[in-house]
């Protein structure tokens, strides 16, 4: 299974003419311009999620916009683009990174939380839901 998710990240990174460079630390990083991911090997779900997460920086839908809006519109991106069912656990794992962006907007004075009727927020409930946490 994983050499699937593996291969399915490496052929989108081809199609686009996408470089992917190994990170150690989790997380994953998008440089829009050089078309570069810095990410994990995918070996795990999580991983495989994380670097669709960044691809989707590069070529999704609704790049630009406020910092939660690309982030929104990044996880959109593997949410369309996954390959398989994603797990509980996974939808969890993007939830507290969603979360973790919004917890820096409250605090922050650049960051702009988008509107009410924002995709955003349809997509944060559609994670928060699949996560199966209470509201």
């Amino acid at each position: 299974m994983t050499d699937m998710l593996a291969r399915h990240v490496a052929s989108l990174c081809t199609e686009h003419d996408i470089r992917m460079l190994e990170r150690k630390s989790y997380g994953g990083v998008a440089f829009k311009r050089q078309r570069i991911i810095s990410v994990k090997p995918v070996k795990t779900q999580r991983t495989y999620i994380v670097a669709l997460h960044e691809i989707g920086h590069i070529i999704g839908r609704n790049r630009s916009g406020t910092r939660l809006e690309q982030e929104a519109a990044a996880w959109d991106f593997v949410l369309t683009q996954s390959i398989v069912p994603l797990s509980t656990g996974t939808y969890r794992q993007m939830l507290k990174y969603l979360n973790s962006y919004l917890r820096r907007a409250h605090r922050s004075r650049r960051m702009v939380m988008p509107r009410p009727e924002h995709r955003f927020w349809s997509t944060y409930e559609l994670i928060r839901s699949r996560a199966a946490l209470p509201a």
